[in-house]
């Protein structure tokens, strides 16, 4: 019973780091004059819930899962971060820089896993922990 809460807590917090890393990208990439009037329905605020919950959960997945679902979202993050698209090495050490040698890997859009794509992807701490990193950027 214990771990089935640690689960859902740990979700729910993984969620809600996705859904402010995504809020944050945003409102820092609109220019100053459209940031003043956000304009959010319900249906944007649950389509961006069910998407980020979505990708949570396949950061539980497999490797592959990660490679096909979390891999791509996280690419587009960096992307927004990064600003104008640069050349591949310069993205790979701007992404060393901010991720380190052990959470580049998993966000590096090149570096897809290889072996063992039915084995356990990196989990949910480790997407947390590039959210963090995300949003201290």
């Amino acid at each position: 019973m214990a771990t089935i809460v640690i689960n859902a807590v740990t979700t729910g917090i993984a969620v809600l780091v996705l859904i402010g890393a995504t809020l944050w990208l945003v409102s820092r990439a609109l220019p100053r004059a459209a940031r003043q009037e956000p304009a959010l329905d319900a249906a944007d605020v649950d389509s961006t819930l069910a998407h980020a919950q979505v990708t949570v959960s396949w950061a539980s997945g497999t490797r592959q899962d990660w490679d096909r679902h979390v891999r791509p979202v996280l690419a587009r993050q960096l992307d927004e971060v990064l600003g104008p698209r640069r050349g591949d090495d310069s993205r790979r050490v701007a992404g060393e820089l901010l991720f380190g040698p052990m959470l580049w890997p998993l966000v590096d859009p090149h570096d897809a896993f290889t072996t063992r794509l039915d084995g356990p992807g990196p989990g949910r701490d480790a997407l947390a922990a590039i959210l963090d990193r995300l949003e201290s950027a």
